[in-house]
């Protein structure tokens, strides 16, 4: 690994510290332009009570990492300490899923990678914030390596994915819909069951009830509007206000500010619309049909209530597919 490091240290550097720049940018855009208070985290409200003081409803290990360092309140969100934590995680989550995918990639492709990884508005956005979708990328992330590393579970895998899940209980169903794939996979080509697989999908079952009054407080919650098509459109380019509110309430009477803001979700949706298109040509193309389970992050989502931020931990994904449909490796 640090051979690797070392051998594309320089996309690497460029990549971060770009990343960094575009990030404090927008940051600046944001709190002076458009007004925004940037650290703002309504749902900390679920995350304040501690192991032993009453019920943790969801994400047990971020709640207790948070009371671990007294930060269990939303203004500690804008603490040095959170922003650094969150940009250090969100740091090698985009240098890991640049150097998982490079290969894939012809010279241009790379570099137009790394530009879409440093420059994408969302991910900048969220680069400072320790929230919990931050954990999600990184266990996208593990699916991804697993998968094209062609490695069998294994316990590191169950391990970090109990980790990871109770950091980002949404992991739940990519983590169960590719252990199953697995499994299956392994049933087929090698006609034998993995036990191991079987025994980590019975604990993730048991994981899930600690959840599950959340889980169900949130498949009935819905939007604005009833057209679940339009959790789709939200989805792809839409911030959380405009699946709450409305397209007339933030774009459409907020003035020039509203008008930005509506061309470049436009300019996203289109973005990550063509990202999924390639996705699936990327997957049927290279035969890694496993990363595809990374997707059904977005089921739960989509049939509740859905904004660009539960899209969040697939955007890598998307960004590469997109640079890859355009800039493949040949051969």
């Amino acid at each position: 690994m640090m051979r690797v490091i070392i051998k594309n240290k320089t996309d690497l550097i460029f990549l971060i510290l770009t990343k960094i720049l575009f990030a404090y940018s927008i940051y600046l855009f944001s709190t002076n332009f458009l007004q925004i208070n940037f650290f703002a985290y309504p749902d900390m409200t679920a995350y304040k009570v501690c192991f032993g003081e009453g019920l943790i409803m969801v994400n047990l290990l971020y709640t207790q990492f948070l009371c671990s360092l007294n930060l269990n309140y939303e203004e500690a969100i804008s603490s040095h300490s959170l922003i650094l934590i969150a940009s250090l995680i969100n740091t090698f989550s985009i240098c890991a899923f640049f150097l998982l995918f490079k290969d894939f990639l012809n010279r241009k492709g790379q570099i137009i990678f790394i530009l879409l990884l440093a420059l994408h508005p969302y991910l900048a956005i969220y680069f400072p914030r320790f929230f919990t979708d931050i954990f999600g990328s990184l266990g996208i992330l593990l699916i991804c390596y697993y998968s094209i590393k062609k490695i069998k579970i294994d316990t590191t895998f169950m391990f970090l994915s109990l980790i990871l899940i109770n950091f980002r209980a949404a992991l739940i169903v990519p983590i169960v819909i590719y252990t199953i794939y697995e499994i299956l996979k392994e049933l087929k080509a090698e006609k034998t069951i993995h036990l191991g697989g079987i025994l980590f999908i019975v604990l993730l079952g048991m994981n899930y009830l600690l959840y599950k009054v959340f889980a169900d407080t949130f498949i009935i919650n819905s939007n604005f509007y009833d057209n679940k098509i339009l959790n789709i459109i939200f989805l792809l380019g839409f911030r959380e206000g405009v699946a709450n509110e409305g397209f007339m309430q933030v774009f459409f009477t907020t003035g020039l500010n509203g008008s930005l803001q509506f061309v470049i979700s436009l300019i996203l949706l289109a973005i990550h619309s063509l990202g999924f298109y390639a996705f699936i040509r990327f997957i049927n193309v290279k035969k890694l049909h496993g990363i595809a389970c990374s997707m059904t992050i977005l089921i739960v989502p989509l049939l509740a209530i859905a904004h660009m931020r539960y899209l969040l931990p697939v955007i890598p994904l998307l960004l590469f597919s997109l640079s890859w449909n355009f800039f493949k490796k040949e051969g």
